[in-house]
């Protein structure tokens, strides 16, 4: 490997650790709500008499500082990034973590009851690879059990939106916190696009470059994936920039002359759930042809009131498979349907984690 590749790939670990990083902050507020969520799916999944279990995609431990203290003792933990391994060990001393891949484990047939993950299987490009070799590894009757509460990884969602005339925005229209499946997507035709950027272009708009060059990223051939990803990823997490696109339409449409309004009055943007494309991906490949039967799948919602003291000035916050809500003010919808309204020294927190259970057939 040259210097130049060895580089690019010590960049890219480094990255991903920052992300693992920067997901362990996110979770903190919902500390209580996941490790709760975790032990209750694990309760009613795991078969008799369970034994040995396999934790893939480890990262820093995350999942394993989640996990009964009896079950952690005796779980393997695999992760093939080797400066996460390295702060999993400092962590959690004393606790067996291997270097590999979901694709490749280094185990013999049928060596586990279990294997669990948490935000693992949407990152992995050949999931046909990793379910073979997870149905490899688990014994008749074991079962697989995966937890999404951030979002999924989009470039799954990317390569079956290529092809389709569809370009993915971040939906920042849409603010309900009492979405089950939270729409984090807005799919909008191509040439609808296209027209805007035209009209904005012509009247000279600040946005229209940012918008070319969004449109370039999506509509090139072959598809650009590391762009793609890039340009989605700034534009959601700039509030300036998410600004603009909520505002987008209106000022291309106040712009326009009269026969392009007509048009764009016919427009249909479609809000989308990158959480549904994952789990439309996971049910294609966890099939009885690959030796699994998918028993359960679905939003698991839960909730707390907490001090207000914790969380101030915030009443409500939740998080619904990585769709963030703060509000200063409670709003009218929850996602739980038993959650309760938080009195006046108490702010109300909602989590919402896609899980799916699915068993290994004889």
């Amino acid at each position: 490997m040259s210097s130049l590749q060895e580089l690019a790939q010590t960049n890219t670990q480094h990255a991903v650790l920052q992300r693992i990083r920067g997901l362990r902050v996110l979770r903190r507020p919902f500390e209580r709500l996941l490790r709760a969520a975790v032990r209750d799916a694990l309760a009613s999944a795991l078969p008799q008499g369970c034994g040995q279990v396999l934790e893939i995609g480890a990262g820093d431990g995350q999942l394993g500082e989640l996990l009964p203290a009896a079950l952690a003792e005796r779980a393997v933990f695999t992760e093939p990034l080797a400066e996460a391994i390295e702060e999993f060990r400092n962590a959690q001393p004393g606790r067996e973590v291997i270097q590999a891949g979901a694709e490749a484990l280094p185990f013999g047939d049928a060596s586990f009851d279990a294997v669990v993950g948490l935000c693992v299987l949407d990152v992995i490009d050949d999931l046909d690879g990793a379910v073979r070799e997870l149905g490899r590894v688990l014994r008749p009757g074991g079962c697989l059990v995966h937890w999404l509460d951030m979002s999924t990884v989009l470039s799954g969602v990317f390569r079956l939106l290529e092809g389709a005339g569809l370009v993915p925005l971040p939906n920042v229209i849409d603010s309900r916190p009492g979405q089950r499946w939270p729409e984090d997507l807005l799919l909008v035709p191509s040439p609808e696009l296209q027209m805007i950027h035209e009209v904005l272009s012509r009247n000279r708009h600040p946005f229209a470059k940012a918008l070319e060059q969004y449109l370039t990223a999506f509509l090139s051939r072959p598809f650009p994936m590391a762009r793609a990803l890039r340009e989605f990823t700034l534009l959601a997490e700039s509030l300036d920039q998410r600004t603009a696109l909520k505002r987008l339409f209106g000022v291309a449409y106040a712009l326009a002359d009269r026969p392009t309004q007509l048009r764009f009055e016919g427009f249909k943007a479609q809000p989308a759930s990158s959480a549904r494309f994952f789990e439309s991906r996971l049910k294609a490949v966890l099939t009885p042809e690959r030796g699994f039967e998918v028993e359960r799948s679905d939003v698991k919602t839960s909730f707390e009131l907490v001090p207000a003291a914790e969380l101030q000035p915030l009443r409500y916050l939740s998080q619904c498979v990585g769709k963030r809500h703060e509000h200063e003010v409670v709003p009218s919808a929850f996602l739980n349907a038993d959650a309760a309204a938080p009195r006046r020294q108490q702010t109300l927190v909602e989590l919402g984690i896609y899980e799916i259970v699915a068993r290994r057939l004889p």
